[in-house]
């Protein structure tokens, strides 16, 4: 085998790169403008300070409400009420008006107590009132009579009724994150999945891509680019991949989250579907503080049902999460500090199966292939017809060796030899090669710090910085022994203040800064593998940026480092808002302003296949013939012969940049009509400019006449002159009646918008990346390897106008044209419309339960429209721009899609108390949308074709009909009070969980008809006879010896479709067939020791799919395999890795002991 010896010119991919200490430290002296930037903010928002009142747009602070009446119900006006932070010693006064009632606004998160006193009756003092961000809570009194010196204690509730506001929200609390058992990651969005109408959490990207493990989920079928987090108060965007947050916030550090998913209130804005918000604890008068460590192995971890079955052992693991955290006083009820270091650390080296060419296919010989499949052929394409009718067989199944390309010999030298006789890729063949590797290397360590400053008891002012510097190799590739290598770094910067000028006037602002820098580079990095095999047109000799193996995708693929390696990028948000409260009598009145602004900065090729380095696809059709569908090995034996399908290429000569801007103004008014009923009434007014470049405006295609314009260069205006709307108008409404004591009815309508920033959809349109591709028609090809890859035409723009060369893609923003009825036209962003009406109820047992629908509307969902697609049956020839564009897609992308999303939902909740707490969801609901991955913006239709297009909408592929989700906290009650040698030994534990079992997902089975022969119009699905609700009829979790298990569907209901017309594109649909369904079972148990009354050494102990139940994902879809619609490694379970790495399933049992101090 071909030696291939990996070159760095940068940075070296050894272990001993990740090994650091003293990480802060580091990072901090080795990165001056950090620490500029932190100071730059603290000037800013000094000067801001005392500005005019503008909006925030997501909750920071809580607040208390309440009516005080005498024992007979009538109302008190005058009553003295204080309220008191127990952490921090902070203490307000107010007075009941005339009505009875008082107001504390703009409250930060914590445990108060209230005291409420009038002449001629008993003092009142109510303790254990916790108020959460972003819903008041209701504190009611009743004031008995009798001296004022007599003081009633009472204890609250640790739950109350939400009857101030009309959203739907939930509150996720530090008890429950440390207490619940999360991923292992610790990732506080783990509990995300509690929240009413929130598909099970999901891995997304790459872990070299996304270090810090950011989880996605639809919320009442929204799609996850609307989700915002804030990280106290700072805009915290991925704007590349906004439905990641830009930082995610250890769980040692929060105090709350806070998430609204309907009906917002006017001043949450730029948000559709979760708008959340992370708000990190703060110190307080006493020390409090906690050290933990979590440690993870492989011999706390159970064996996958797929290596078990191909007797294999455990891929190994080695993961450490430890740190601390310490808050306290620098000065009594005045200046408190919060601090937080914590490290990730994670090793998991591990067998990694690949499928490689036989030592027979590799000289051309494929009778093993045909010894397994009875439907294979191999057809010399040198014969029969233009159609590709009439080829010949090759005799025996044999390419003769004259004909195998001299460029292909080199690169099958690349291949190992097979290794295994374990049929990993479930193929029935021996091609399989195992090699060790080092595996995953994540070195993720995190500081975070807050400092509050109660200047005065009505003047609070806080601070926050939040860093993280991730270290990992991954990624993997076939040829190459060592691992891709990313750096990332995110920093996250917010200070605030709250001011109560009097009782009833409030103002409150805060700046936030959020920047992400990040490398990411693959194993192949530094030498022009291509050009050294002689293939031209692959890499670039002057750009190390296009170095590395080109991609050769022939069945098995070698290299396959990703086409959007390398990168290199930076972003910024900065965010800035503040609004004023009003408080009357009856009504609260709230006004402000926020602004936000997001910048891209990336050098990172992504439109193409293959990216800056190139690479050939090879098709089937090539050795296959007409009525002849072809299999895996038709593949490889168009490679032998050197002919390829496909050629792509990405050419970048300059940064890929974004500038936007987004400002939002509201007001809003809380109206308490009467003691039992509270309106919530309100309006918003959005802004989002026309995006920019850096250092000019964007681009657009004019279909007229193939020519591209460029904002701001030349005589092109810098709008090029797209039109779209700018100024967006969102009522937001809602009432909520308190029926009794225990029972509240709530309902609200709140209008909101697709706030996604353009720089993710219009990041590298031309001429910031250049795709240059071509493609043949079916049965032939466009190059050979020792043709290579043309030169890519690289246009001069100078002028502004430049023609777009035939043969280069292009995503171009729509200008207002519909292309055929139904398809949708303009810029103008998504309305989402947002509706509930619940029923909340007090229950026994200190149970508080909802009952809720919900209803989302969504129209004008951004997505591509491919314009370059053919006729059924007319080939390449039949595009629509075949003669300007070649074969190559041209996206109009324009806001033209809708969803739907109808859900009831249950909730239970109960606060910790009396050593128990509760939280709990139920959601029925169907989600309805037209883009193939339920997503907006970078994303395409299934159907691109006038009589197909309406096919488009249909259930989304993220639906899921049912979800189930409880969580429980136990103190277990046995010898807890119990203070002999016994009761320390067997009291003083706790018992948590997590039980879910929800439906799968909807997933789809293409078929072939070559006939049909309409490129870009869009899939061919097969054809089911079994109606259309179908049914499994195999056992999930039967095996053989082999890994595979019972067909899951009858296959005798399956046929390829055929014919020209509606039928010819299959009976069935992206979404028709759906996985099995999941239940998981996560717990831990808690051993608390006593050391002193402060100190609580306790041992943890957290089992992830405790009962190790496997959860299925699809079967094989292939309709020509020989293992068709069963479960095999490659289709629902891997190998090498458990599938909760990657995906929403929990994967097999995984056990984490835990030592946790708290103090």
């Amino acid at each position: 085998m071909l030696e291939i010896e990996r070159k760095r010119k940068s940075e070296s991919l050894h272990l001993s790169q990740i090994k650091r200490e003293d990480e802060v430290m580091t990072i901090l002296k080795s990165r001056p403008q950090v620490v500029a930037v932190v100071i730059a903010v603290i000037v800013i928002f000094a000067v801001a300070l005392f500005t005019a009142p503008r909006a925030t747009a997501q909750a920071l602070y809580g607040g208390l409400v309440g009516n005080v009446t005498d024992a007979q119900g009538a109302v008190l006006p005058g009553v003295a009420v204080s309220i008191t932070n127990v952490g921090t010693g902070l203490k307000l006064e107010a007075v009941t008006d005339d009505t009875g009632n008082y107001v504390f606004r703009n409250l930060l998160p914590g445990t108060f107590e209230v005291t409420l006193s009038l002449a001629g009756f008993s003092t009142l003092k109510q303790t254990g009132i916790v108020v959460m961000a972003g819903t008041p809570r209701r504190q009611d009194a009743k004031l008995e009579v009798g001296a004022p010196t007599e003081t009633l204690t009472i204890s609250a509730d640790a739950i109350s009724l939400q009857t101030e506001t009309s959203d739907m929200t939930a509150e996720i609390t530090s008890k429950q994150l440390t207490a619940l058992p999360l991923n292992q990651y610790r990732n506080y969005q783990s509990l995300l999945n509690l929240v009413p109408g929130a598909t099970p959490v999901q891995f997304q990207n790459a872990e070299i891509d996304t270090p810090g493990r950011s989880l996605r989920t639809w919320v009442n079928g929204v799609q996850p680019n609307a989700n915002t987090t804030r990280v106290d108060g700072a805009v915290a965007i991925n704007v590349w991949l906004p439905h990641h947050a830009g930082y995610v916030q250890p769980t040692e550090t929060i105090e709350t989250v806070n998430v609204s998913t309907n009906s917002f209130e006017a001043d949450t804005g730029f948000a559709a579907g979760a708008a959340q918000t992370v708000i990190t604890k703060s110190g307080t008068n006493d020390l409090h503080g906690s050290a933990f460590w979590w440690i993870g192995r492989d011999e706390f971890t159970a064996n996958s049902f797929y290596n078990n079955a191909f007797g294999l052992k455990k891929p190994q693991r080695t993961t450490d999460i430890y740190g601390g955290t310490i808050g306290g006083p620098i000065k009594k009820d005045k200046l408190f500090y919060f601090v937080s270091y914590e490290k990730f650390r994670d090793r998991r080296p591990g067998s990694y199966p690949y499928g490689v060419p036989t030592e027979k296919m590799k000289a051309g010989d494929f009778t093993e292939v045909a010894a397994k499949y009875s439907n294979f052929k191999l057809f010399d394409p040198d014969t029969g017809n233009p159609d590709g009718s009439g080829r010949q067989e090759y005799p025996n199944f044999t390419i003769p060796a004259a004909k195998i390309d001299p460029i292909a010999k080199k690169i099958m030298a690349l291949y190992p030899k097979v290794n295994s006789d374990k049929d990993f890729n479930s193929n029935f063949l021996r091609d399989d090669y195992v090699v060790e590797r080092e595996g995953v290397m994540n070195d993720r360590p995190n500081f975070d710090t807050k400092i509050t400053f109660q200047r005065t008891p009505n003047h609070t002012i806080w601070g926050k910085f939040s860093m993280v510097d991730a270290a990992v190799v991954d990624n993997y590739n076939l040829g190459w022994d060592e691992g891709s290598y990313g750096d990332t770094n995110v920093y996250v910067t917010s200070i605030g203040h709250t001011w109560t000028f009097n009782p009833t006037l409030l103002v409150d602002g805060n700046f936030g800064y959020y920047r992400q820098d990040q490398t990411v580079t693959g194993p192949d990095y530094g030498t022009n593998y291509g050009l050294d095999l002689g293939i031209p047109g692959t890499n670039d000799p002057n750009d190390d940026r296009a170095s590395g193996m080109p991609t050769i995708a022939n069945g098995y693929t070698i290299g396959g480092t990703p086409s959007w390696m390398p990168l290199f990028r930076r972003e910024v948000n900065y965010s800035f808002s503040s609004h004023l409260t009003k408080i009357f009598p009856k009504h609260e009145i709230k006004t402000g302003l926020q602004i936000v602004k997001l910048e891209l900065n990336h050098r990172q090729a992504e439109w193409g296949a293959y990216g800056l380095r190139g690479g050939m696809s090879f098709s089937g059709d090539t050795t296959g013939t007409k009525d002849y569908t072809a299999l895996q090995w038709n593949q490889f034996a168009g490679f032998l012969l050197g002919r390829a399908s496909l050629f792509s290429k990405d050419v970048q000569n300059e940064d890929m940049s974004g500038r936007e801007w987004q400002w939002g103004t509201f007001i809003a008014d809380r109206w308490r009509v009467n003691q039992k009923l509270t309106l919530n009434l309100g309006a918003r007014v959005e802004i989002y400019p026309l995006m920019s470049r850096a250092d000019r405006g964007i681009e657009r295609l004019d279909y007229a006449n193939y020519m591209v314009l460029i904002g701001g260069v030349g005589s092109v205006p810098k709008d090029v002159g797209l039109e779209m709307q700018k100024v967006y108008f969102s009522p937001r409404f809602g009432a909520a009646y308190r029926v009794g004591e225990k029972s509240v009815i709530r309902g609200g309508y709140s209008q909101t918008f697709n706030a996604l920033p353009w720089s993710r959809p219009l990041r590298g349109s031309f001429p910031q990346d250049i795709n240059f591709n071509r493609t043949a028609d079916t049965y032939f090809w466009t190059t050979t390897l020792a043709e290579g890859i043309p030169p890519v035409p690289i246009p001069d723009y100078s002028s502004g106008t430049v023609k777009l060369p035939a043969g280069v893609y292009m995503r171009s923003p729509n200008t207002g044209v519909e292309h055929f009825p139904g398809s949708g036209s303009g810029l103008d962003r998504a309305t989402i419309h947002q509706y509930n009406i619940t029923f909340e109820r007090e229950l026994p047992f200190k149970l508080v339960t909802a009952f809720s629908y919900v209803g989302t509307r969504t129209n004008g969902g951004y997505a591509d429209l491919n314009l370059n697609y053919g006729e059924p049956g007319g080939g390449n020839a039949s595009r629509k721009y075949f003669a300007v564009a070649g074969t190559t897609a041209i996206n109009d992308w324009a806001g033209r899609t809708k969803s739907r999303y109808n859900g009831f939902q249950i909730e239970v909740n109960r606060g910790f108390s009396d050593g128990l707490m509760l939280k709990g969801a139920y959601t029925i609901s169907h989600a309805k949308d037209m883009t193939t991955g339920g997503e907006d913006g970078w994303t395409g239709l299934t159907y691109n074709h006038p009589m197909l297009y309406d096919w488009n909408f249909d259930t989304a592929v993220f639906d899921r009909t049912h979800n189930f989700q409880m969580a429980f906290v136990y103190d277990l009650p046995f010898l807890k009070t119990d203070a002999s040698a016994k009761g320390k030994i067997l009291g003083g534990w706790q018992m948590n969980g997590i039980f879910a079992a929800y439906s799968g997902t909807p997933f789809n089975i293409t078929g072939t008809n070559n006939a049909m022969n309409c490129p870009g119009c869009g899939t061919i699905y097969i054809n089911y006879s079994g109606g259309d609700d179908p049914k499994p009829t195999g056992k999930v979790g039967s095996t053989s010896n082999t890994g595979s298990t019972e067909t899951y569907y009858d296959k005798s209901l399956f046929s390829q479709p055929t014919g020209l017309g509606l039928e010819g594109w299959g009976n069935t649909r992206r979404t028709f067939f759906r996985r099995p369904p999941v239940w998981n079972l996560d717990l831990s148990l808690f051993k608390v020791f006593f050391a002193t009354e402060r100190v609580k050494p306790e041992f943890r102990i957290e089992a992830v799919n405790v009962f190790n139940h496997t959860n299925w994902g699809a079967p094989v879809t292939n309709f020509t395999a020989n293992n068709f619609l069963q479960f095999t490694p490659s289709s629902s379970s891997g190998i090498a890795a458990p599938s909760d790495l990657t995906t929403n399933t929990a994967g097999p049992r995984r056990i984490q002991i835990g030592l946790r101090v708290s103090f």
